[in-house]
């Protein structure tokens, strides 16, 4: 019923799990994602808006130099992003990079 009305539902057990899977199999990925401890880098996701770059590919943005696109989410699927894959508008777009960096690249798809 929750998760119809758009709300994620968390199972504890499970989340735990996949952190402690996640902590051991890939622990420098899992130490930047968790505590945030280099003020350099840092993770975002943001929703494209901005109307204009619908129909881009990925190749074609002006990106700042600090930042990278590492996943988009469209729809029900995750896609594994290359720099033919095309902007949808409504895409959740994950992005890591530098703060100054995230901050620029999310102003830019927003709009």
């Amino acid at each position: 019923r929750l998760q119809s009305l758009g709300i994620k539902v968390v199972q504890p057990v499970l989340a735990t799990a996949m952190a402690l899977e996640g902590a051991l199999r890939y622990p420098t990925f899992f130490d930047l994602l968790v505590n945030h401890d280099q003020d350099n880098i840092d993770v975002s996701e943001v929703t494209l808006s901005n109307t204009r770059l619908a129909g881009t590919p990925l190749r074609q943005l002006r990106l700042p130099g600090d930042v990278l696109i590492i996943s988009l989410q469209r729809d029900e699927s995750v896609i594994v992003p290359h720099g033919d894959t095309v902007l949808k508008s409504g895409d959740c777009i994950g992005l890591i990079g530098s703060p100054l960096a995230l901050a620029q690249a999310t102003t830019l798809l927003r709009g």
